[in-house]
């Protein structure tokens, strides 16, 4: 009996450990669902999203902000850096502010095309303070 409960008790240290190491980027998946959300609901109240994009076809990176021969853009944490165009010239950001980019993708030829729907998030204030130009 004391030998099935240890077993029992490693099984569920090891399912916590594996339940944690997916915040590697820092965000847990209620955060990611919310920024989800977020990003989604802004592209469509704006007209600005395609029409065949889905909140599950999405990807959430963490990344910093920096200003760069007065260009804005995000770093990734993979060492990408994309640029972005403000929705209101009175944001004020400061280098190496978190941010967050939700990608949506279509899986379609307009992908390939002009590359994915991106919206930049400011974390602190849960705003959209921004949107990647697509190709």
């Amino acid at each position: 009996m004391i030998k099935i409960n240890l077993g029992l008790a490693k099984i569920l240290v090891l399912l916590t450990l594996m339940s944690c190491s997916n915040k590697s980027d820092g965000l847990s998946p209620y955060e990611k669902a919310n920024y989800r959300k977020i990003a989604y609901n802004y592209l469509y109240s704006n007209n600005s999203a395609p029409i065949n994009i889905s909140p599950n076809k999405s990807k959430i990176e963490f990344g910093k902000y920096s200003l760069i021969n007065n260009t804005n853009f995000i770093l990734m944490n993979n060492s990408n850096k994309i640029s972005f165009f403000l929705n209101n010239e009175n944001i004020n950001l400061k280098n190496d502010q978190g941010l967050v980019a939700v990608s949506f993708y279509t899986n379609t030829v307009q992908d390939e095309l002009l590359g994915p729907s991106i919206v930049i998030i400011e974390p602190i204030t849960q705003q959209v303070i921004g949107i990647v130009p697509q190709n």
